[in-house]
């Protein structure tokens, strides 16, 4: 962060675009810049990144790269082989270590409690399972279960509702969603939703849910899974789960603005503030909040008398969506499974292959 975030944007100090320059500061810190508003055929309520880069100059004629030999071989080193290594060593690209590839949790074969059961089924979280429960909608092996704390085994039989349910793969899906699409399982109105656009088999979908949500026209990080204990503890007050966003407003802001949001406005369900703000330029910041309410950075915007022309949430939980274009998604790798769960305190998910 720049020592002064909600500095407004001055005169260039070199040449060059000041604009673009905030926005690769706002690259570095959240994690992505703006996205052209070309990625998904152009729509109106998307950012621009700015003109191209230029292309680099090429080398001149018979300089040759840093530290290439003489003879031409390519310099071995520690990339190549390790130290030391035996003859017959595996070099170059052989020798890397392969990168990790997106996994499902395996559900544990050992007993659990029943609501952990649940849980782990993509029924609810273990809260809301605890009140299924309790309301007496669970049987288990036939007999109705209303006391907490009931072991399942692996080959228990357990219904919700006279429903067969059984754990499940965890599924771990980021999702640059569009604009357009409503964030919800499913729609009595039959407008389009996010789950239109993974296109997974039938039995990854069963169970899967969008981890909070974000308005038909707000675009950006969205979190799905079937992981019903992270969803809880990531929508939860409690945790503080760090929310970015590049907001594009219709008149430029200005410094008391800026003050007025960090210093807090307030909303019909109370007051609220942002955590950081910082100009990209005079019409775009970088809100940051820890707040999950409905429309919260729209109101907020609407509070202080200006109104939100275009919003994208950059970044969701540390994650961003460098190299995802707008309405793909791709699944999470383990270590960043098991950042999220170490950050709302659970244990760490052992994978396998």
């Amino acid at each position: 962060m720049p020592s002064n975030p909600r500095k407004p944007p001055g005169p260039p100090k070199t040449g060059g675009d000041p604009s673009i320059r905030r926005r690769k500061q706002v690259a570095r810190t959240y994690g992505k810049t703006a996205p052209d508003r070309h990625d998904d055929g152009g729509s109106g309520d998307d950012f621009h990144d700015g003109p191209p880069k230029a292309p680099r100059a090429a080398r001149p004629t018979g300089q040759r790269p840093t530290g290439q030999r003489p003879d031409g071989q390519r310099p071995t080193g520690p990339r190549d082989a390790p130290r030391n290594a035996p003859p017959g060593a595996p070099r170059g690209d052989d020798a890397r270590p392969p990168r990790p590839e997106p996994t499902r949790a395996t559900p544990s074969d050992e007993a659990v409690r029943l609501n952990r059961y649940i849980s782990r089924a993509g029924v609810a979280s273990r809260r809301e399972s605890d009140e299924i429960i309790a309301a007496g909608r669970v049987t288990l092996n036939g007999t109705v279960v209303t006391e907490m704390g009931v072991q399942v085994g692996p080959t228990d039989k357990v219904t919700v509702d006279g429903r067969p349910i059984g754990p499940v793969g965890l599924t771990y899906i980021l999702m640059n969603k569009p604009t357009g699409v409503i964030t919800t399982t499913s729609d009595e109105r039959d407008r389009r939703t996010v789950m239109s656009l993974l296109d997974l088999p039938r039995h990854e979908l069963e169970g899967l849910f969008p981890v909070g949500r974000l308005d038909r026209n707000t675009s950006g990080a969205l979190l799905f899974t079937t992981d019903g204990d992270l969803a809880h503890r990531l929508m939860h007050p409690r945790y503080e789960t760090v929310k970015h966003y590049l907001c594009r407003t219709e008149r430029p802001l200005a410094e008391a603005d800026i003050d007025r949001l960090l210093a807090g406005v307030v909303l019909d369900d109370g007051p609220a503030k942002a955590d950081n703000v910082q100009f990209v330029d005079p019409s775009v910041v970088a809100i940051g909040l820890h707040e999950g309410r409905n429309r919260q950075v729209r109101r907020m915007i609407e509070a202080i008398g200006h109104r939100v022309d275009a919003l994208e949430r950059i970044a969701y939980a540390g994650l961003g969506l460098e190299g995802l274009r707008r309405g793909k998604w791709r699944r999470l790798h383990a270590h960043e499974v098991n950042t999220l769960r170490r950050k709302v305190k659970l244990k760490a998910i052992v994978y396998g292959g």
